[in-house]
């Protein structure tokens, strides 16, 4: 189970409504995020991800000088990895436990919530370096 707030409950709200495609996996579960295949696939949301964070989405323009009318990162949906910008979903994940954790979120909890271990956590996803560890303990231990 997953907690949300009211506006994340409207975003899944709308999504629902108006996007999802109303569909069945392979185990008669009807899944939350769908294509008109089914459940979506981790492949399918690197390829997205990767198409939606290359610099000519973000910001309109390519630091390469190519041309996203004949570019192959941007022309061919298979190809987006291959812009030197684009990034995978891993560092989102890493965002999102750096983001918890420095929220005073305890590592208990954030290793639950995201499925990892706490060593994992610490070797892997936490993004700040040792001084930034040290600070954020130091910060936690002064508010308690």
């Amino acid at each position: 189970m997953i907690a949300l707030g009211e506006e994340e409950a409207e975003v899944l709200d709308d999504y629902i409504r108006h996007k999802r495609v109303d569909v069945t996996d392979e185990h008669g579960r009807n899944p939350l995020i769908t294509t008109k295949n089914g459940r979506i696939g981790k492949v399918t949301v690197r390829r997205i991800t990767y198409q939606y964070t290359r610099p000519c989405v973000v910001a309109g323009e390519c630091p390469h000088d190519e041309n996203p009318e004949d570019c192959d990162a941007a022309m061919n949906y298979d190809k987006a990895s291959e812009c030197p910008d684009s990034v995978s979903a891993h560092p989102f994940r890493r965002a999102a436990i750096t983001h918890h954790l420095n929220q005073d979120v305890p590592e208990p909890m954030v290793s639950d919530r995201m499925d990892v271990s706490p060593n994992v956590i610490d070797e892997h996803y936490d993004a700040e370096d040792e001084e930034g560890k040290m600070e954020r303990r130091w910060d936690y231990l002064n508010n308690v």
